[in-house]
This record gives C-alpha cells, sequence and structure tokens, in this order.
C-alpha cells in the first residue's frame, strides 16, 4: 500500500471508503446521477474542506463542550430512532429494514426458551446473524428493540477512540462525519438495522484485546474476558471468523507464541463452541448458512466464484499475517478492514457487472463491514499528522 502521508492518496482512499457503502441505497433513490453527484461532492469535502473543518473544530470546541455536544446529539439520535424507526419498520420509509427485526424475533425466541433461527422476519427472510450477534442483542430486546444497541456501541465507540487519542472531540469528529458524509450509516441506524451496532462492536473487541496485548503482562488479566468478548462478538457472521488469524499473528508479534495461543485460542474456542451448539441443535433450521448462497447465485455467469471469492479471501489473510505489525496497531486496522471489504467488493463488482440492483444494494450496504476498521485507520494516519498530535501504537 502507498504511503497515506500523501494527502491525495489519503483523499482518494477515504472517498472510496465512504462513497462505496451508500452505493446501493443512492442508486436506489437517486439514480447513477445522484450518486455521480454524491461523490464529488464527498470528495471536494475531504479533499478540500476536511482540515480546515477539522483545525476548526478543535480550535472553537473544547474537551468539556465536546462531552455536552456529544450527549446532545446522542438525546436527538435518541428521538429520530423513536420516531422514525416505527415507519421504516411497515415500510413507509424507505420500504423497510428487516435486519433489526431479525435480531428481535431471534432474540424473542431464546428468551422464550425455542430455537432461534425457527423464525423468518417480517418480509419473510432467514435470520443470518450467528448466535453471537443474537445474544449481544438480547438485553436490548428485554429493553424494547434491538436497535437501540446501536446508541449504546455508539457511545463504547466514542469512548474507545478516546482511549487511543486522549482527545474526546476526535471520536465526536470522526463520528460525525461518518453520518454526515455516509448515507447509509444514517438509514441504517433510522431503521434499526444491525450492521452498525454489529461492526462497532466488532472493532471495540478487536481494539480492547489489541491493546492489552500491546500494554503487556502486567494487563493478562484482562485478557481473559477480553478474549471471551472477542470470540462472541466474532461469532456474528462468518466473515469475522477471518479476523482471528490475523489477531493471532498480531498477538505473536507483540507478545509472544504462548500467550498468542492462549488468547486466540479461548476467543477461538467461544466462537466454535458458541456457533456449533445452535447447529448442532437443529442443522435444518440453521439459516446462517444460507449467506453463502449470496455469492453463489453469480455462478451462472462466473462459475465457482461461491469457492473462489472465499479462498481469495483465505489467501489475503494468511499474507496479511505475514506483515509487520509490531506495535502498530493502526496497520491491524488496516488489514481488518482490507479482509472485510475483499467478500462485500468482489459481490458487489459482480452485481454491477450483471446489472442485479437488488445485489448492488445487498452487497454495498455490507461495505459497513469495512467502514469503521477502514476510516478509523485512515482518520488516524493522517488527520494526527496534521495536528501533529502523535497516537500511541500508531505510525
Amino acid at each position: 500500500m502507498k504511503s497515506l502521508t500523501s494527502r491525495q492518496n489519503w483523499t482518494y482512499c477515504f472517498t472510496l471508503i465512504l462513497i462505496f457503502p451508500s452505493l446501493g441505497q443512492l442508486l436506489k433513490y437517486t439514480g447513477i446521477g445522484g450518486f455521480l453527484i454524491y461523490a464529488l461532492v464527498i470528495y471536494v469535502l475531504v479533499s478540500h474542506f476536511s482540515r480546515h473543518a477539522f483545525h476548526l473544530f478543535y480550535e472553537r470546541i473544547t474537551q468539556k463542550e465536546a462531552i455536552i455536544l456529544f450527549i446532545f446529539i446522542l438525546i436527538l439520535m435518541a428521538i429520530n430512532f423513536h420516531l422514525i424507526h416505527p415507519l421504516a419498520d411497515t415500510g413507509i420509509i424507505g420500504g423497510g429494514n428487516d435486519r433489526g427485526n431479525a435480531l428481535n424475533k431471534a432474540a424473542e425466541q431464546i428468551l422464550s426458551l425455542q430455537y432461534p433461527y425457527a423464525v423468518r422476519t417480517y418480509l419473510g427472510n432467514p435470520i443470518s446473524p450467528l448466535p453471537g450477534a443474537i445474544l449481544l442483542a438480547v438485553p436490548f430486546v428485554i429493553l424494547g428493540n434491538s436497535g437501540y444497541q446501536n446508541l449504546f456501541w455508539i457511545i463504547l465507540f466514542v469512548l474507545v477512540l478516546y482511549s487511543l487519542s486522549k482527545d474526546f472531540r476526535t471520536g465526536l469528529y470522526l463520528l460525525g462525519s461518518l453520518f454526515l458524509l455516509s448515507p447509509i450509516v444514517s438509514q441504517e441506524f433510522l431503521t434499526g438495522g444491525d450492521l452498525i451496532a454489529n461492526n462497532l462492536y466488532i472493532f471495540i473487541a478487536v481494539t480492547f484485546y489489541s491493546l492489552l496485548i500491546l500494554k503487556g503482562v502486567q494487563k493478562t488479566k484482562w485478557l481473559f474476558p477480553a478474549s471471551i468478548f472477542l470470540g462472541i462478538a466474532l461469532c456474528s457472521r462468518f466473515q469475522y471468523i477471518l479476523l482471528l488469524p490475523l489477531l493471532f499473528s498480531f498477538s505473536i508479534q507483540n507478545t509472544g507464541w504462548k500467550n498468542a495461543f492462549k488468547y486466540t485460542f479461548i476467543a477461538g474456542i467461544v466462537t466454535i463452541i458458541l456457533g456449533f451448539s445452535f447447529y448442532l441443535a437443529s442443522p435444518a433450521e440453521f439459516t446462517p448458512l444460507h449467506t453463502y448462497e449470496k455469492l453463489s447465485r453469480f455462478e451462472t455467469h462466473f462459475p465457482h466464484v461461491g469457492l473462489l471469492v472465499p479462498f481469495l479471501t483465505l489467501l489475503v489473510t494468511f499474507q496479511l499475517c505475514l506483515t509487520s505489525m509490531k506495535k502498530r496497531l493502526d496497520l491491524l486496522f488496516r488489514n481488518c478492514a482490507i479482509i472485510l471489504a475483499i467478500p462485500s467488493l468482489a459481490g458487489l463488482l459482480f452485481a454491477l457487472i450483471l446489472r442485479q440492483h437488488a445485489n448492488i444494494l445487498t452487497f454495498s450496504d455490507y461495505g459497513l463491514n469495512y467502514l469503521i476498521f477502514g476510516s478509523v485507520y485512515l482518520w488516524y494516519s493522517f488527520h494526527h499528522r496534521w495536528l501533529n498530535q502523535p497516537v500511541p501504537y500508531f505510525s
């Protein structure tokens, strides 16, 4: 990867990361013209105004004011969700989003001591998330709606960014940039979808675990619960399991074989036990396996693509495991973004070639999988150079 010290390189990368996840939604509601206008606007904003706005934000807003502003924004977000989500859920706005409904129904099944994958969403779709996502959604379903977890994980996300930069304004500014410049983020939040929460708690779990690894043996008492949380989080969707080899390599490079094997083994065994316990309970009803068909549906035109894309992702994963990540949390984030981008970008490419609008919408939405890791990597890789404020464990 070329150095991101060049402002132009950073601009291209950040623009692409922001626009691709929203491609399907923009094509659906505005057409190709609307998407091109959006892409041009984002490029201009990122290339010509982001640095000035960032400095202005830092000069005008104190740490205390940023915290107050964040609380105010959270209140507005909660009100908007409460007002708009019921309309979206009934299809009045946007035709409905049943990802949140899938978690609601599955969690309700668990609370009733029933098999979570025996139900369908209100759109008739099977339950796609793995058991980890359902278990993490249970507390919020008890409160009334799995969509509430988006607010919870957004709060923790900003706090994690604060732990990295020791500046509350940085996390708030990045969060605002994602909501304002990437429409899919706002759309997913307001419709109660789980992709925001899913990717935020994956990012938080990876960061929490990795920071403990970097801080050394004095923090090992926290590594056991961190590994358990990581294992539960990884068992939310199949593609996240590929992050485990990368974390194993990161752990070897920063703490040695013994601790690396011990704690990634704990995370891995939690993921395996959790996934297989639900699968073995009723293999015929374990509906997350249908997600494989998302790529195999292209096999009429692209033979064996359902095998080739996962194989390519696996090859890239092992190649990235061989790269140096010694005391470099930013490179871990970059590698996570690359791994998570391959399946969604491959599916999006095939859908665009075949002009399959439904699949364009599906695979572009899953761009949220790499948006969080990619944006955080780019943010800290370049903006802190502008401010001349080095971040521990970053370049």
